[in-house]
């Protein structure tokens, strides 16, 4: 039998190399990107992936976008649940020998989009909005070094406020907000 598999906060035994709709588990996500820190933990304060998500759909909301598009936004880094918040130097050098990884993120993504009705691809509003939010993430987190403009980091984010809630909070308000979404589609499907 293949060791290929990691063992779930829900205690299921996933593939992250061979992912399946049915791998997906909200409480796992919820956790999982709750306990992980953004730029591998090198900020001034513990600022969680769940956290990240949840800013970006609320400030889909904010800005007039649909539903579903907050849903994406919220969900969007999912896959970093099965796969972890992997630093792009790491990545790109992954890439350069060709070991890329994104076949796999992808993959994993249109997983999820299938188990949680999620439109796939994912609209590209989403995309832009997790570049912005470097931005305030940035000058709320790292402030004192150097800038980020070969990362191609936006003069301007998303004006969204970082607020560092620790585990247990980010992991629960990443399940109020999808529950709040889950809701709302149900309520408009039902009027």
């Amino acid at each position: 039998m293949s060791k290929d598999w990691m063992l779930t906060h829900t205690r299921k035994q996933v593939y992250p190399l061979a992912f399946k709709a049915e791998d997906v588990h909200l409480d796992d996500i919820a956790n999982s990107l709750a306990k992980q820190c953004r730029y591998n933990g090198h900020v001034d304060n513990f600022y969680s992936v769940a956290e990240h998500s949840v800013l970006i759909s609320l400030a889909l909301e904010r800005d007039g976008y649909d539903n579903m598009t907050q849903f994406t936004g919220l969900h969007h880094d999912d896959a970093e649940c099965y796969t972890g918040d992997i630093i792009k130097p790491l990545k790109n050098a992954l890439a350069d020998a060709g070991l890329s990884l994104k076949k796999y993120e992808l993959d994993i993504e249109e997983k999820i989009s299938q188990s949680l009705g999620m439109d796939w691809p994912w609209p590209e509003v989403v995309h832009g909005y997790d570049r912005m939010i470097v931005r305030d993430e940035k000058d709320a987190l790292k402030r004192g070094g150097p800038g980020w403009e070969d990362f191609g980091v936006p003069n301007k984010g998303l004006g969204v406020r970082i607020n560092c809630w620790d585990w247990q909070e980010a992991a629960q308000m990443f399940l109020n907000r999808h529950n709040a979404l889950r809701f709302r589609a149900r309520f408009n499907a039902g009027s």
